[in-house]
């Protein structure tokens, strides 16, 4: 597992640097094996694999193509990519002086000399001018053995964080999946709103004719006329609430892809029928959403790495050894610069002696912001299991909501064709057609808003158990940081 391999990569800095891991993991040995809220799914519910690509479960094409190519073109997403290649370039930084640091250069200089050499025998002198060139070839080579691994130890700091952020871009790319595909049922939901108030607006037209009718030829009031256009210029105005809010959508849909709010056009919504609920998936363990999760390996990451900043500040405060080597090669004229030769070679040690706490002082920094990045990984795993809890139990009362909703509906049909039979008979008020409608039509348009909320809560658990869909994710230029970190610096 890729936690526990974590763990070992700390304890073995132990092995070659004056520093011996401090941060107290035993928590996570009581980590439960399962999900509480488990109880709520029946033991024979079908299950499923999480898709690669999660998104794919729902079976909407469309859906597929808008979320790829908001993972290809979002602006946030694309910033987060360039962040990872900062860093990445970091850790080269930060490990560069592990290596000899090789300087080569070359020089030429040439002076003039005035001399009143020569002197007459009438006192006079002829000036002499004189010319000296030098063309000189050198190299140096300096070195600093790291005996307490102190640069060994920012350089896997470094590759840590990289991971870290590498995780961080994962966490970015599932959180802009999810929230496309929130967008997207949402968007559905809203055409089938849309044509659901179509068919209410028909159905109140017609029943408005009947009333009228009826009014005409003296079984009717106008009452019940003024009451029915009422209620059918209730239903026409939730038309322009409704069409705002699939503009609104449209629009960040349009953004979240990469494109202006303008090519929201593009976006048309043609078939507004929402996907059915697919099977459950299988449960990742409490354990593996440790690495199924992006922002649990990102913070796992930062642990390590601050564990090896700790060991790089505590071997800064003991004695560093570099070596140097330069050689000269140096002539009056330029084919002869290799003629001369001079060379030399110097060893220094530093010890630190008085720096006013400067380096303890790092030592603590550092032990405390490891113990801070702990207890910000505990947190994120308690809100990690918390969320997968949530997931599991609102979908299974979400699931009863529909349930009782759809009873519901059945219901409300029911009362509005009764209500209608005894207003034709003449043995009620219009009032109680009014009200069966107006319940009827609120129940419809309340089990497509639930119905949304469903899905949406499969996509949140979906999620909240990692995506699955990172394993393969790869820079934009092929860089893959879980391939080429798999190596520390021990």
């Amino acid at each position: 597992m890729r936690f526990s391999r974590m763990l070992l990569s700390v304890c073995l800095v132990s092995a070659c640097s004056p520093y011996s891991p401090r941060l107290d993991r035993s928590a996570l040995e009581k980590v439960p094996s399962d999900y509480r809220a488990e109880k709520f799914v029946a033991a024979d519910a079908p299950r499923e694999q999480i898709h690669q690509r999660w998104w794919e479960a729902f079976g909407d094409a469309r859906l597929n193509s808008l979320v790829e190519e908001a993972l290809q073109s979002n602006r946030s997403l694309q910033a987060a990519w360039s962040r990872l290649a900062q860093v990445r370039e970091a850790a080269v930084i930060a490990g560069s002086t592990q290596y000899p640091q090789i300087d080569a250069g070359g020089g030429a200089t040439r002076n003039k000399i005035d001399d009143d050499a020569l002197r007459l025998q009438d006192g006079t002198t002829i000036p002499s001018k004189q010319y000296y060139n030098r063309f000189v070839v050198q190299s140096g080579l300096s070195f600093e053995a790291d005996i307490w691994k102190r640069i060994a130890s920012q350089k896997t700091a470094a590759e840590f964080e990289a991971e870290a952020v590498q995780a961080d871009v994962e966490q970015t790319a599932l959180l802009l999946s999810g929230t496309v595909v929130e967008l997207w049922f949402r968007a559905k939901e809203l055409q089938s709103l849309l044509d659901v108030l179509n068919d209410q607006i028909q159905v109140g037209s017609t029943l408005l004719e009947l009333t009228e009718l009826r009014f005409a030829v003296g079984k009717g009031t106008a009452l019940a006329v003024l009451q029915q256009r009422q209620q059918l210029a209730a239903t026409k105005s939730e038309l322009p609430r409704v069409q705002r809010n699939l503009e609104e959508v449209r629009s960040q849909l349009a953004v979240l892809i990469g494109k202006p709010p303008s090519a929201a056009v593009e976006l048309e919504v043609i078939e507004g029928t929402l996907p059915d609920l697919p099977p459950l998936p299988e449960f990742v363990s409490p354990l593996d959403l440790l690495e199924a999760r992006p922002d649990l390996r990102a913070a796992q990451s930062r642990m390590s790495g601050a564990e090896y900043s700790i060991a790089s500040a505590l071997a800064d405060r003991f004695p560093r050894l570099t070596l140097g080597l330069s050689y000269e090669f140096s002539a009056a004229e330029f084919s002869d610069a290799f003629t001369r030769e001079a060379g030399s070679i110097a060893a220094n040690l530093l010890v630190p002696l008085v720096d006013g706490g400067r380096r303890r002082a790092e030592v603590r920094r550092q032990t405390a912001r490891a113990e801070e990045l702990w207890h910000s990984f505990a947190d994120t795993y308690l809100n990690a299991l918390g969320d997968v809890e949530a997931s599991i139990a609102r979908e299974y009362w979400q699931g009863k909501l529909l349930e009782r909703l759809s009873s519901q509906f059945k219901l409300s049909q029911a009362t509005l064709r009764e209500s209608k039979s005894r207003y034709i008979n003449g043995l009620t008020d219009y009032v109680d057609v009014i009200v069966a409608v107006q319940a009827s039509q609120e129940v419809e348009r309340r089990v497509l808003t639930e119905t949304r909320e469903l899905l949406v809560t499969r996509a949140r658990l979906y999620r909240a158990l990692g995506g699955r869909w990172h394993k393969n994710t790869v820079t934009p230029d092929g860089f893959n940081p879980r391939e080429n970190n798999q190596s520390k610096v021990s």
